[in-house]
């Protein structure tokens, strides 16, 4: 990877990992993602696990040089 480009891919996992902790703290989605109707069976497991993904994906790239 560019290390001029190093810094905003920071940035951006910083800003995706804090999306992740909303996720799980409110347990529910973040409001910039695509609603998710109220009707979904498991609705709630789902934000977890988004949550959950988003926190080992994002926390992953700022290693992935």
């Amino acid at each position: 990877m560019n290390r001029t480009l190093q810094p905003a891919l920071s940035l951006f996992a910083i800003g995706m990992v804090g999306l992740g902790i909303l996720a799980l703290i409110y347990g529910d989605f973040a409001l910039v993602w695509q609603p998710v109707a109220p009707w979904i069976p498991g609705r709630t497991i789902l934000a977890y696990m988004s949550g959950v993904l988003i926190q080992l994906r994002c926390g992953a790239i700022p290693q992935s040089q």
